[in-house]
């Protein structure tokens, strides 16, 4: 345990975003906290009803700052600002700042902040690049290549995900030597097996282009015309292309066998995810989503498309990776796997335990305490 001060800043924090990074940032405070630290989470104010100081727990307090107007946020780039943030950061004296994904400008703040305090700095990457429209994605890459690189650079720590995003960080300069790979943690209590419902095949996340809807639509129909009544394909989630995916479904005469669902808590989650057959992720870029590893900790086989963040984790044991846009092939996955109970439990059981004894947050939150001792002591840098 450490009586250690932490400074974690955020663009999304759970509840007020349910999307992979804002539970991950939640949980790890909890985790943090549960560990000895007082953390102190920094996240912009979205919500005006909300309070601007929240004590989630003894240890715990939640900080919504107001971020001024931009002119990229109507383009659907929610890049804040947070002109407070700097005094706040001093106002609190933390030991070490701890910013979550090198893509936002209040994370730049931060490193900066830890700098001129001559406080350490650490950097979690939730995944190098993110797949969205021609414009944000030049955008996108420009600021990787200039303001992300330096902010990583000038860090003290940076934290990947997967080996995969270590690889891709070396392309822009960071050297391997200051990057550790640390994995998300998972809630086994919550996230565990329930009674499953034969035929149901789950999707959750965003409606976002990289997320492969439009090709999972193809694989469904290929897998209902097969199987006709006996699947169902639930897919759980909010964001632009959702629409886009309704019309889709109904192009495809898919209405009967796939059910959108809006977003839903964890808890809603976990059950849900506790009583389907099996996971399916045709995500084209990915690095390691947490869904996949919630899915694994709910004893449910994953197919996905045989991407470098996934291999390592699903492998042929835990689910089925299939060769990116092979869809006949990512539907036949589909096919085996729900008319092959006994190997759809093998896969469950083994994806349960790699959960347990890999992701588990009191394995993983041992991993971040080390580090933050580890950089305590080797100082800023």
């Amino acid at each position: 345990m450490m009586d250690t001060v932490v400074a974690q800043t955020a663009n999304a924090i759970y509840p007020d975003d349910i999307g992979g990074l804002g539970v991950h940032c939640y949980e790890l405070a909890l985790e943090q906290a549960k560990n000895g630290n007082h953390v102190n989470v920094i996240t912009p104010l979205r919500n005006v009803s909300a309070p601007t100081h929240e004590k989630v727990l003894d240890s715990f307090d939640l900080f919504r700052l107001s971020s001024p107007w931009l002119p990229w946020f109507p383009l659907g780039m929610h890049n804040p600002y947070l002109p407070s943030l700097p005094h706040l950061i001093r106002k609190l004296n933390p030991n070490f700042v701890h910013a979550h994904s090198h893509l936002f400008l209040m994370n730049l703040q931060a490193v900066l902040t830890a700098r001129r305090l001559k406080i350490p700095s650490l950097v979690t990457v939730h995944g190098v690049f993110a797949q969205r429209n021609l414009l944000t994605n030049l955008a996108q890459f420009g600021y990787i290549a200039t303001i992300s690189s330096w902010m990583l650079a000038h860090c003290s720590r940076v934290i990947c995900l997967t080996n995969a995003d270590v690889i891709l960080l070396r392309r822009f300069g960071i050297g391997s030597d200051k990057i550790r790979i640390i994995p998300p943690g998972i809630n086994t209590d919550l996230f565990k097996p329930g009674k499953e419902k034969e035929g149901n095949v789950l999707w959750v996340g965003r409606f976002v282009p990289e997320k492969g809807l439009g090709l999972l639509m193809q694989a469904a129909r290929i897998v209902c015309r097969r199987l006709g009544n006996s699947v169902r394909f639930v897919l759980v989630g909010e964001g632009p292309l959702k629409n886009h995916i309704a019309a889709l479904i109904k192009q495809y005469g898919l209405e009967e066998y796939v059910e959108l669902v809006p977003t839903r808590n964890q808890v809603q989650i976990a059950k849900i995810m506790g009583d389907c057959s099996v996971l399916v992720l045709p995500s084209v870029r990915e690095g390691l989503g947490k869904v996949v590893l919630e899915a694994m900790s709910c004893g449910k086989p994953v197919i996905a498309f045989d991407l470098p963040g996934l291999r390592n984790v699903i492998g042929d044991s835990a689910g089925i990776l299939v060769p990116r846009f092979d869809m006949p092939g990512f539907a036949q996955a589909v096919i085996t796997l729900l008319q092959n109970q006994e190997l759809r439990r093998k896969l469950g059981r083994t994806g349960r335990e790699y959960a347990i004894t890999k992701y588990s947050w009191p394995v993983v939150g041992a991993s971040i305490s080390k580090l933050y001792a580890e950089t305590l002591e080797t100082g800023s840098s």
